[in-house]
C-alpha cells in the first residue's frame, strides 16, 4: 500500500496547479506514466479491485436504501391510507403491513395464506393490499376489474371477492374475473363503465408510480414500518420482522431489546465479508458528495429546539458558529468524520470557544439506536466519550457476526455492568427521546442520510473534511 500512496503523491505533484479546487492537468507523457503505475499496482494487488467492487455495491445499496427511506417517509399516507386499497386484519391496528401483489403471482397466493396466519397471531395487525399488476396484460385486466368492483362491495364482501380472484385456476384475466363478478351478483353494466373510467386508471397508475419510486420490480413485496421485504418469506421470518420492525412502530424499548437479540443471532441481517470490507474502507476510498448544490438553509430558531432529552453541547452558547450533526453510530461515513475531522474541529474551534457543536441522534438501524441509548444512559459528560468510543471501534462491534455481544464487551470498558447494559436498552424514556429526535429531523428538516450537518442553519450532507468546514465557517467567524 505504501507503493500506491507514493505513486499517488507523484501523480498529485505532477498535476498540481496550486489550487485545491482545480482538476489536475497532465500531458500525454504524464498520463502514460500514471497509467503504467496504476496498471502495475493493480496487477500486483488484484484484491483491490474486489474491494472496490464491494465498496461500489455497498454505496449503491446505501443510496437505494436512503432513497427508499425518503419515499416511505414522504409518501406514507399514500402507502398506508389510500381509500382505494383493500384493508384486512384490524382496520385500527397499531402496525400496518403493506403488500404489493399481482393476481397472477403464485408467491402472492402463498403470501396471502401467511398473512392470514399473522393476522390471527397479532390482533393489532392491519394489512393493506395494493394492486400492482406487473405480470402482463392479463394481470392488468384482472386488477382493473377488481378496483372497479370495489365501488359495489362492502368491505367484508370485497375481501371475499379478492380471495376468489386469488384462487382463480390458471391465468387470472378480465374474462375470468368477470365470471367472479357475476358470481357475486355485481351490476355488470356499471362494472364495465367503471373499468373504462379514469378513476380505475388513476389508482393503478398511482400504485405503479409508488412502486417505481420504491424500486419494486416484482411481487409480492411487503412494507413494514421502514423495512422493504421482497418475496413470500414464510411465517417464521415474517413473524420475526413483525417483532423487530413492528416494535419500532409500537415504540417499546423492551421490544427493541428483543429485536436486538434476534439481530445478534444473525437471523435478520447477515453481512458478507465483501460488505464488511465495503464499510471498513468507505472512509479511505471517498466521502459522500459535497458541494454548494447540496446546501439548503433551515431556520436557526427551528434547529435550536431541543428534543425531549435535551442536547449535549460542546462549546459556549454565544459562539458565532453552531454546528449540529445528525449521525448514526453504524454509519461508516460518520465514523470516518469522527476519527479524522472531529479531533481537529474540536481542537481548533470548539475548545477555543469559536464553535458550539451538537451531536444529534439519527439511528439508521436498531444497533445504532442501542448505541445511542447507552450513550444517553450515563451522565451527559460521558455522552461524547461513549459516542467517540463507538465510532472509533465501529468495525469491531457493528460489523461482526454477533454485534450485540461485541457492543456489550465494548461497553464494559466504559464501566457498564451486564445489569446496567440491559437496563439502558430497556429504558422507555430514552428510547422515546432518541426516536423523537430522529423523527423531527426527518419530518421537519428532511434529513435522509448521515452524516448531515447544519452550520448556522445551512445544510451540508456528507463526510466533511476539516478544510471543507473551514471554508464554510471562516466567513461566519469573521476577523
Amino acid at each position: 500500500m505504501n507503493f500506491l500512496r507514493g505513486a499517488l503523491a507523484v501523480m498529485f505533484a505532477l498535476g498540481s496547479t496550486g489550487g485545491h479546487s482545480q482538476p489536475a492537468q497532465f500531458d500525454p507523457q504524464q498520463r502514460q506514466a500514471i497509467g503504467g503505475i496504476i496498471r502495475e499496482y493493480l496487477l500486483e494487488n488484484p484484491e483491490v479491485l474486489q474491494e472496490a467492487i464491494g465498496e461500489l455495491e455497498r454505496r449503491q445499496q446505501e443510496a437505494q436504501r436512503a432513497a427508499q427511506a425518503a419515499v416511505l417517509r414522504n409518501e406514507r399516507e399514500k402507502l398506508i391510507n389510500s381509500p382505494e386499497d383493500y384493508v384486512t386484519g384490524n382496520p385500527s391496528g397499531d402496525v400496518t403491513l403493506v403488500e404489493f401483489f399481482d393476481y397472477n403471482c403464485p408467491y402472492c397466493r402463498k403470501a396471502e395464506a401467511d398473512s392470514d396466519v399473522l393476522i390471527k397471531k397479532d390482533p393489532n395487525l392491519r394489512v393493506v393490499l395494493k394492486d400492482f399488476p406487473v405480470l402482463g396484460p392479463d394481470s392488468v385486466e384482472a386488477s382493473r376489474l377488481a378496483v372497479a368492483a370495489k365501488r359495489q362491495l362492502s368491505p367484508d364482501r370485497l375481501l371475499a371477492f379478492h380471495g376468489k380472484l386469488m384462487e382463480i385456476r390458471g391465468r387470472a384475466n378480465g374474462e375470468r374475473a368477470l365470471a367472479v363478478a357475476k358470481e357475486f351478483g355485481l351490476d355488470l353494466a356499471r362494472l364495465q363503465k367503471d373499468i373504462q373510467g379514469g378513476t380505475v386508471t388513476a389508482v393503478l397508475q398511482a400504485n405503479a408510480a409508488l412502486g417505481d419510486e420504491l424500486g419494486i420490480t416484482g411481487t409480492p413485496v411487503f412494507i413494514l414500518n421502514q423495512d422493504i421485504i421482497a418475496g413470500a418469506v414464510g411465517i417464521e421470518p415474517s413473524a420475526k420482522r413483525l417483532q423487530t420492525s413492528g416494535s419500532a412502530a409500537r415504540g417499546h424499548a423492551g421490544d427493541l431489546d428483543n429485536g436486538l437479540q434476534e439481530w445478534n443471532k444473525g437471523d435478520i441481517i447477515v453481512k458478507t465479508r465483501r460488505q464488511v470490507i465495503g464499510f471498513m474502507t468507505a472512509g479511505v476510498l471517498a466521502a459522500l458528495p459535497y458541494g454548494p448544490a447540496f446546501a439548503q438553509n433551515v431556520a436557526v430558531q427551528d434547529l435550536a429546539v431541543q428534543g425531549p432529552l435535551g442536547d449535549v453541547a460542546l462549546g459556549p452558547e454565544n459562539a458565532k458558529v453552531t454546528i449540529i450533526e445528525y449521525a448514526s453510530l453504524t454509519c461508516s461515513h460518520c465514523a470516518n468524520f469522527h476519527k479524522t475531522t472531529w479531533p481537529e474541529l474540536k481542537k481548533r474551534y470548539i475548545d477555543t470557544g469559536k464553535v458550539r457543536f451538537v451531536l444529534r441522534e439519527f439511528p439508521l438501524d436498531p444497533l445504532a439506536t442501542a448505541g445511542f441509548l447507552l450513550a444517553r444512559c450515563d451522565s451527559k459528560n460521558k455522552y461524547y466519550p461513549i459516542t467517540d468510543l463507538l465510532f472509533e471501534q465501529q468495525r469491531n462491534w457493528a460489523f461482526t457476526d454477533k454485534p450485540l455481544d461485541a457492543l456489550r464487551g465494548l461497553m464494559r470498558q466504559a464501566g457498564f455492568s451486564q445489569e446496567k447494559f440491559d437496563a439502558c436498552l430497556k429504558d422507555q424514556k430514552l428510547y422515546e427521546g432518541v426516536s423523537a429526535v430522529k423523527q423531527r429531523a426527518a419530518d421537519t428538516f428532511k434529513v435522509n442520510s448521515t452524516p448531515t450537518f447544519f452550520i448556522n442553519g445551512q445544510r451540508h450532507p456528507g463526510n466533511l473534511s476539516i478544510q471543507q468546514i473551514e471554508e464554510i465557517i471562516t466567513p461566519m467567524l469573521g476577523s
